[in-house]
């Protein structure tokens, strides 16, 4: 079975519209919501669901790393990361969750990205990938916590978003415990907001002109902490 974790942002109104999907779907037993405005129980009666149902509060705004301590919360050891913006379709969830069944230690989503010539890369690929960004990951609630591990060993950039590149450092931790690339399929997702709306425009690519330059350098800190896997697997020894 899964856990989805949904981070949610700015879209409070999605809250109820997104727990009813998830719970619809046979496979997904338990919806933990991460939650920076406090706001998720006033908006929606959590008890109408027929699934587990954990929120978190984040008012203390711990940055994108959080998500990764909520998945650790989570029951089962599959866990979907996704953001509030976006419903993965019930047969995209099928799909992923029988690719992560068959390679539990890998990261299986629908947005990947590569590092090519030493750079990110931020073009969609697809097949065997680097990076699978959480607005759609499935992951093995282990390779969480590898990746808080992983995040503490990486030096900290002044005036840089807190814990921008999250899904890189998780990305990294499922190729660590794993050895592989981790895999990015072609699968729908449905967007809940238009590209040129207000929301989009807050979009972190679009406000901090440094993004792209700084998601190279975590894949490359990651890449750099990762060659000394014996450290990782005295902490972490997974399967």
């Amino acid at each position: 079975m899964i856990s989805v974790v949904i981070n949610f942002w700015n879209a409070i109104c999605r809250v109820g519209y997104l727990i009813d999907k998830y719970s619809a779907v046979e496979i997904v037993d338990e919806i933990i919501i991460v939650d920076p405005s406090g706001a998720v129980g006033s908006e929606y009666d959590l008890q109408s669901s027929n699934k587990s149902i954990q929120v978190i509060s984040a008012r203390n705004d711990p940055g994108l790393l959080f998500r990764l301590s909520a998945a650790l919360m989570a029951n089962n050891e599959c866990v979907l990361h996704v953001d509030d913006d976006i419903e993965v379709l019930p047969e995209t969830i099928r799909h992923l969750y029988e690719s992560w069944q068959e390679a539990p230690s890998l990261c299986h989503g629908v947005f990947g990205r590569s590092i090519i010539q030493g750079k990110y890369d931020k073009e969609d690929q697809f097949g065997d990938v680097d990076i699978v960004l959480t607005r759609c990951c499935m992951s093995h609630r282990a390779n969480n916590a590898i990746a808080l591990w992983l995040a503490n060993k990486i030096p900290v950039r002044h005036s840089v978003p807190e814990g921008n590149g999250e899904d890189i450092i998780l990305s990294y931790a499922a190729r660590a415990n794993s050895g592989e690339l981790n895999r990015a399929y072609p699968l729908m997702v449905k967007e809940l907001i238009r590209y040129e709306s207000r929301e989009a425009n807050r979009q972190i690519h679009r406000r901090w002109k440094g993004h792209w330059e700084h998601r190279t350098w975590m894949a490359q800190a990651c890449q750099l902490i990762i060659k000394n896997k014996n450290d990782i697997e005295r902490f972490w020894p997974l399967a």
